[in-house]
């Protein structure tokens, strides 16, 4: 054991010294570090903006709410607590304070490692408008809970990104391990005895007590042990030089992306020895590797996207949009709010003179709600405990029409939703049955989730919205439909999003059947170069 641990050291140190004399070899690996330090560069410069902005939303939200709250407190100083009466139009009215936080937008925290994957942070949306009362309901795919959940009402804060560039993709230290790490394989392990069998050198070497598949281990261990190792260390400069190891699971996140880097690399290693041992020459090896990259990196992850677009296609955005339309104007017609708006008027004549006593009387008269409109019997059967005594001020009446408005249209763009969810799940089924084709698409889901910006936890963003929107519901509808004036105390009990992180066991068990499959691809390629070089001919 001591003589052959001798011998593999001997072949290292002698590997070591060829290399470190290779000009070529460490141009490559200079050029490897620049990018992925360009690449981490890039991200952290990105990532850094990306929470500036961020931050500025959810900054302004909480400002607008502590003014109001102030107000009110000043208020009740001046005026006493709120009486049964309805409140004047302003930081205790339930309307005013509803119409001041529209732009309370739910925000979506920056992942602390998004510097390390752009992942999808360029195609979804982190900033959404969620509404309360008024009609509108985003077009936008991702955002649409599972098939049979309500909608979410609400504008996401759109990306407005040109689509060639977010079709190009980012770089960042994702890319250059999906892409450029078996590259770098590739130029290292192409040539391991190609050249020393054309020259005849091999066949002295192995005349030495040494093995063949001590060489060869020697030689992959060296050069692919260099190569991992720089591939270890790039998110680990990353997570130091941007937010640390501060963020609960780091390490458990870490620990990912270093066990996926290195199935990933041992993947390409046993390729690379395969190929090497049919005993042809390094252009052949060269050729036959580049062809094995491209279509193991570049054709089978964008057919297997072809494949599930073409099999399960979504319905089209503007189906919705046309739906939700159609769906909206049918229940405007439905609440004839002109007709009650013109009744009121009528009865209210001798106390209508101007604009300031139309809008005293709407606010401040209270009488009982119109019998025989569908969609007002409608929306109280489905919650009777708004209906109270279906006596309201018309200014109420008319938040009530808009959140029944609001609920007609949920049911009649449900069957186009669920399609599209239907779709979108049946999509994502298929790339997760047939990903196992294409360990780049593995590597790049799972890296992306260990860097948390995968889809899943834009998915899981989108549910605690659609919770978010339930509470604030909850809150106002009581208050505005029956024009309840708040204290300063009710803001306290303002309803609050606050996104709460997957737990990081949940992502590993996610991504231990992609895990499962890298180290299962490694076998195979490890188990056909090991048969291979059994036939392998020294000379």
């Amino acid at each position: 054991m001591s003589e052959r641990s001798g011998t593999l050291g001997t072949v290292l140190r002698h590997e070591w010294r060829l290399l470190r004399a290779d000009r070529a070899v460490v141009t490559v690996l200079v050029l490897f570090v620049a990018l992925a330090a360009y690449a981490l560069g890039t991200g952290e410069r990105r990532a850094s903006a990306h929470r500036s902005a961020l931050e500025r939303v959810a900054e302004a939200s909480r400002r607008t709410v502590a003014e109001l709250r102030q107000q009110a407190m000043d208020a009740e100083r001046r005026l006493g607590a709120p009486s049964d009466r309805p409140p004047e139009y302003g930081p205790r009215d339930p309307e005013f304070v509803l119409a001041a936080t529209r732009q309370r937008n739910v925000v979506l925290p920056p992942s602390p490692h998004e510097a390390l994957a752009v992942g999808r942070t360029d195609l979804y949306p982190d900033v959404y408008s969620v509404m309360t009362l008024e009609i509108g309901i985003n077009p936008y795919p991702q955002a649409l809970p599972s098939k049979g959940a309500g909608p979410i009402f609400g504008r996401a804060i759109e990306n407005v990104t040109s689509p060639r560039r977010l079709l190009v993709g980012h770089f960042d230290l994702l890319f250059v391990m999906v892409y450029g790490y078996p590259l770098l394989i590739i130029e290292l392990h192409c040539n391991l005895l190609a050249t020393e069998r054309e020259e005849g050198t091999l066949a002295l070497v192995l005349a030495q007590p040494i093995r063949l598949r001590t060489l060869v281990a020697a030689k992959i261990a060296l050069r692919g042990g260099l190569i991992v190792g720089l591939a270890l260390l790039c998110p680990v400069i990353g997570i130091a030089a941007s937010t640390g190891f501060a963020a609960p699971g780091d390490g458990t996140r870490l620990l990912l992306w270093a066990a996926t880097v290195v199935l990933y690399g041992a993947f390409w290693l046993a390729l690379a020895a395969w190929i090497n041992a049919s005993g042809r020459g390094s252009a052949h090896n060269v050729m036959v590797l580049a062809v094995l990259w491209i279509v193991l990196v570049v054709v089978l992850p964008s057919a297997l996207t072809l494949a599930a677009t073409e099999l399960h296609p979504v319905p089209p955005r503007i189906e919705l949009v046309e739906a939700a339309r159609r769906a909206r104007n049918e229940a405007r017609v439905t609440a004839n709010e002109e007709a009650l708006r013109r009744q009121f008027l009528d009865r209210h004549r001798d106390r209508i003179h101007d604009q300031t006593s139309m809008h005293a009387a709407m606010t401040t008269i209270v009488e009982p709600a119109p019998v025989g409109n569908p969609l007002l019997d409608g929306f109280f059967a489905r919650h009777p405990k708004l209906a109270g005594d279906r006596r309201f001020t018309q200014m109420s009446l008319f938040y009530v029409l808009l959140a029944a408005q609001e609920e007609a249209v949920a049911r009649r763009t449900a069957a186009v939703r669920d399609r599209i969810a239907d779709s979108l799940v049946s999509r994502r089924a298929f790339l997760d049955r047939w990903a196992w084709l294409a360990p780049a698409s593995l590597v790049q889901r799972v890296l992306s989730d260990a860097a948390g910006t995968g889809e899943a936890r834009y998915r899981r963003f989108f549910e605690l919205a659609a919770v978010y929107q339930a509470e604030q519901r909850a809150f106002f509808w009581p208050r505005v439909f029956h024009a309840a004036a708040l204290s300063a105390a009710d803001y306290d009990r303002l309803p609050t999003f606050e996104y709460v992180e997957e737990p990081v066991g949940s992502i590993v068990r996610r991504s231990l059947a992609a895990l499962a499959a890298l180290a299962a691809f490694a076998a195979f390629g490890t188990s056909g170069a090991v048969v291979a070089f059994r036939r392998f001919c020294a000379v």
